[in-house]
């Protein structure tokens, strides 16, 4: 398959992933006063956010 057509055909899913990330990082860094462990949540939600497409991605580039 062609690289063109999987970046223009998730294109627009990496950037609310993109978008996503950075607000999980943001609420984790906003929240560290109220939970404990919330920057440790929102970078890994911020992680997660950030593979998901890259995921999609591989798998459709393997068929």
């Amino acid at each position: 398959m062609n690289w063109r057509k999987i970046i223009n055909k998730y294109q627009k899913v990496a950037v609310v992933f993109a978008i996503l990330g950075a607000a999980f990082i943001a609420g984790g860094i906003g929240f560290k006063q109220y939970f404990e462990y919330s920057i440790l949540v929102g970078w890994m939600c911020g992680l997660v956010s950030q593979l998901f497409p890259l995921g999609f991605a591989l798998k459709d580039n393997d068929r």
